[in-house]
């Protein structure tokens, strides 16, 4: 509506599309009447910007002009030849929302109590609170609708960018469980975005909540040429797939937001009226994360490690924390990675905490979700309440507890206040809905046991899924201990990625083998000194070796890899992946 009228009727700064409810009525009625022409069943309010925040200023009244623009869409959907509904519509409050300004709060759902007020006694079918991208707007607004009008069904349209977040800060699971625990009829998402776009949010969306969904993107992205001037790149034909798109995965309100026309609105018509007989999707199960739900749906998980740089790797090489960040853009975009995990302070070196490693890292990933790992090293009470509040808020999901190692130097002192399974249990307890825990599964500690130093590990294990780990990372392992692994451990109720790591050179076997739950075999030392001092030679052992394991992992039926780099070697990583895409002869122990 705002758009529209903005384009035919040439507003200016000191003039609000708002106003012309009152100095240009039938410029209003026009839209509306063109909309219900072009086969729109609710007409939206011209009330975008409808309350005192925005009237006061330019001298007009709260009521006058929401009565109004209710009128002028009663009248067009009185006189159409079909139902047509009238919604009001509820928009953002802007600059003046922001808590170092004039609002509260509570004043702030006092504007939109006094503007839904209004819309209510004027006789709108349901209300429309959009473009929500301020958590403090969304919940005033929730709010003050179910206070003055609980009878009118409201819809609360997020504005959301990135597809997972409100307004690119807060995770919209924790929105969408705010506003549900409120009351509402039905939540979506609207603007920011074209229909494309708009896709990712839905998918979400309709992991998040089993009601009503509602959608309306803009005409399409919005972009700025080499002259400077804003266009919208998209056509009225992209809305009709995107309206069978809808249709095919449940969405009850189809629209359309900035920059569209009634052209749009007779694009999705038009498709509609063609997919009566449609068959609709069932909705995805809710689930905490993406990981959660590609394991859920049985897909084969690749998951790799990226470790953060330490203090003194970024001082020899400042450029390589961009080169983690290339490697784990490369590995999405080109093999098909799945999730990318960060580890805590690996074998007690102190690194780049992985919190704004992640944060580094997640803006230029498309897919892949982020798994950190949590170790309970030196993690006091107050540490762990606030590490995983700011895990909650900035949406991260996945996290896998470790109890930690101990410091690589000797005399450094260290604590440990809990212990896996302690904190396991503690944070699926203080947070039942949020997180998608994970542990580790050390499969050596008892390997010089044999059989039975494995199943003493799978009942820790055990204790572990009790306490609310989801998934399981194991230590690396090899080709001769994988099949007693699986078999071990296939009753469990969890998935286990087994852990793969390229080694590089007998000298590289030495260093990892000093850490506690790496064990190297002999016949990897075997077939790396068989490779020579060639660089490339011994490469290409690394990563037939890993490459076997991750094709043997996949043939038993393990639900995915844990893929763990070193030095920086995304290549090697890329190169053994190729092994789960396409087999290769294996070559038997000892050869």
């Amino acid at each position: 509506m705002g758009t529209e009228l903005a384009a035919t009727q040439g507003l200016s700064d000191s003039t609000s599309a708002e106003a012309l409810n009152l100095t240009a009525p039938d410029a209003v009625r026009s839209v509306h009447l063109a909309y219900v022409a072009a086969g729109a069943d609710i007409l939206q309010t011209n009330t975008y910007q409808a309350t005192r925040v925005a009237l006061m200023p330019q001298g007009l009244d709260v009521d006058a002009v929401n009565r109004a623009a209710v009128g002028h869409a009663r009248a067009v959907s009185a006189n159409a030849s079909r139902q047509v509904w009238v919604a009001g519509s509820i928009g953002p409050l802007g600059e003046k929302r922001y808590i170092f300004d004039i609002l509260s709060d509570q004043q702030m759902e006092e504007v939109y109590a006094e503007q839904i007020l209004v819309l209510a006694e004027a006789g709108v079918d349901l209300l429309v609170a959009e473009t929500m991208g301020d958590y403090r707007e969304v919940i005033a607004a929730t709010r003050a609708a179910r206070a003055v009008a609980p009878q009118i069904p409201l819809v609360v349209q997020l504005e959301v960018f990135d597809g997972q977040t409100l307004g690119g800060r807060i995770d919209l699971a924790t929105v969408v469980k705010q506003i549900e625990a409120i009351g509402v009829d039905a939540i979506g998402a609207n603007c920011r975005v074209g229909p494309e776009m708009m896709q990712r949010t839905a998918r979400r969306l309709l992991e998040l909540t089993e009601l009503p969904i509602s959608l309306q993107p803009n005409a399409g992205t919005i972009g700025i040429d080499y002259t400077g001037r804003m266009h919208t790149f998209g056509q009225p034909e992209d809305f009709a797939s995107f309206a069978q798109w809808a249709l095919s995965r449940g969405v009850t309100l189809i629209g359309s937001c900035c920059h569209s026309t009634p052209r749009h609105t007779m694009a999705m018509r038009a498709a509609l009226d063609r997919a009566k007989d449609i068959e609709v999707l069932p909705r995805p199960q809710r689930s905490r994360s993406r990981l959660e739900r590609r394991l859920k749906r049985g897909e084969f998980v690749i998951c790799v490690e990226i470790d953060p740089p330490s203090d003194d790797e970024y001082q020899r090489n400042p450029g390589v924390l961009q080169h983690k960040i290339d490697g784990a853009r490369y590995l999405e975009q080109r093999h098909h990675v799945d999730v990318i995990t960060i580890a805590d302070h690996t074998m007690g070196k102190p690194w780049l905490d992985p919190f704004p490693f992640a944060e580094v890292i997640r803006p230029h990933l498309r897919k892949a979700d982020l798994l950190l790992h949590y170790s309970c090293r030196n993690k006091a009470e107050t540490d762990i309440t606030g590490n995983f509040a700011s895990y909650k808020l900035y949406g991260y999901n996945n996290i896998l507890i470790i109890t930690g190692d101990p410091p690589a130097d000797p005399t450094e002192e260290c604590f440990f206040r809990f212990s896996s399974i302690k904190l396991l249990k503690r944070i699926s307890e203080d947070h039942p809905d949020h997180f998608f825990l994970g542990c580790a599964f050390d499969h050596t500690r008892g390997l010089h046991r044999g059989e039975a130093g494995l199943e003493g590990e799978v009942r820790r294990l055990e204790k572990k899924v009790a306490a609310g780990a989801r998934l399981a990372l194991t230590q690396p392992i090899f080709l001769d201990r994988i099949d007693q692994l699986y078999e071990k451990s296939k009753h469990l109720p969890i998935p286990i990625l087994p852990g793969i790591m390229p080694i590089f050179s007998l000298q590289h076997a030495e260093t990892v083998s000093q850490f506690g739950g790496i064990v190297i075999p002999e016949y990897v030392k075997e077939r790396l000194a068989s490779a020579g001092t060639s660089r490339a030679a011994k490469t290409r052992v690394a990563v037939e070796i890993a490459g076997e394991v991750a094709q043997r992992a996949k043939e038993l039926g393990f639900p995915g890899i844990y893929l763990i780099s070193s030095f920086n070697r995304f290549d090697v990583i890329a190169g053994t992946l190729k092994y789960v895409n396409e087999p290769q002869p294996v070559l038997a122990l000892g050869d």
